[in-house]
């Protein structure tokens, strides 16, 4: 798991990586949020492990910036994203969800820790939108 200064690290030099992605806020009580979030997990966990960092956007080659959440998008919590990603992803893992505020736009962001798979990871439903 990712100490304090990791998660700044994240934040205060954004760079998606194949270890480490940054979406922008998802809704979780969607499909289409469980679904994207889903994607992300079975990448990384297929990869390797790694990070994913909710609340960043950046268009083209624009930099990731911090964005505030939205009023209808709720704090996560461990249960919801292990609820989200396992509705997608076979087998079915545990993950591990931080937060951190950014040290310029003092947004909470939630960082979900995916640890590296040793079997392949599937998606077991298609998107439902």
């Amino acid at each position: 798991m990712a100490d304090q200064q990791d998660l700044l690290a994240f934040l205060n030099y954004p760079n998606e990586t194949l270890s480490n992605e940054y979406k922008s806020w998802l809704d979780l009580t969607t499909n289409k949020g469980k679904a994207t979030l889903a994607k992300a997990a079975i990448a990384l966990a297929n990869h390797g492990g790694g990070t994913i960092v909710i609340g960043m956007r950046g268009e083209g080659e624009e930099k990731l910036q911090s964005l505030s959440c939205p009023a209808n998008v709720r704090r996560y919590t461990t249960d919801s994203v292990n609820a989200a990603i396992n509705r997608y992803a076979d087998p079915q893992m545990h993950y591990d969800v931080n937060f951190e505020v950014h040290p310029e736009t003092g947004v909470e962001h939630a960082f979900i820790n995916v640890p590296p798979s040793t079997v392949p990871v599937m998606s077991v439903r298609h998107r439902m939108i």
